[in-house]
């Protein structure tokens, strides 16, 4: 069951709205520590997203930085700490960006996504659940990149080699 959390880095990363600082450094405390993720993100339809092969292939080459991203994955991707808007030649908004997703994906393992209103934990169980038990290249993709020394499956009792996983993890996702 806690190792739904392992991928909650995807469903945390839309939904955090806050920014990263102007000159590329980690983020304040206050932003890594606040009580709540926006919910600006909680009507998305991830059930869409992972539906399509499209979609999710190019969010996850995205988070992986494989490849290019759109707008919104290059917001999960951290790729650049702000956004310029001119909007005269005189004048220009610059906002701040998203956190890196390197930055939240231990915050969300941490805490248990603690963070996350009841919204979000269901859909970050949607995700996982399906990547776990339909997508488990990507599922292994993932691990490998932000959980390499494997104290987050330690921490959360994921064996890999447990038969019986695949079937807990079908019966929670149903219970949810």
């Amino acid at each position: 069951m806690g190792w739904y959390i392992v991928l909650s880095a995807l469903v945390a990363a839309y939904v955090l709205d806050s920014g990263t600082p102007v000159d590329g450094g980690k983020l304040p405390d206050a932003q890594l520590t606040g009580d709540k993720y926006t919910t600006r993100y909680d009507n998305i339809d991830v059930n869409a997203i992972l539906k399509s092969e499209r979609l999710l292939n190019n969010y996850v080459k995205c988070i992986l930085k494989d490849e290019r991203c759109t707008p919104d994955g290059k917001l999960l991707q951290g790729g650049s700490t702000v956004r310029v808007v001119t909007i005269s030649p005189t004048r220009a908004l610059v906002t701040p960006m998203l956190p890196r997703v390197s930055e939240v994906i231990p915050e969300a393992l941490g805490n248990e996504c603690a963070k996350c209103n009841e919204i979000q934990r269901k859909k970050v169980g949607e995700v996982l659940g399906y990547l776990l038990q339909e997508r488990r290249d990507i599922w292994d993709q993932l691990l490998l990149k932000f959980d390499t020394d494997g104290s987050f499956r330690k921490k959360y009792g994921y064996d890999e080699e447990d038969e019986d996983y695949e079937e807990e993890e079908v019966e929670e996702t149903k219970t949810r």
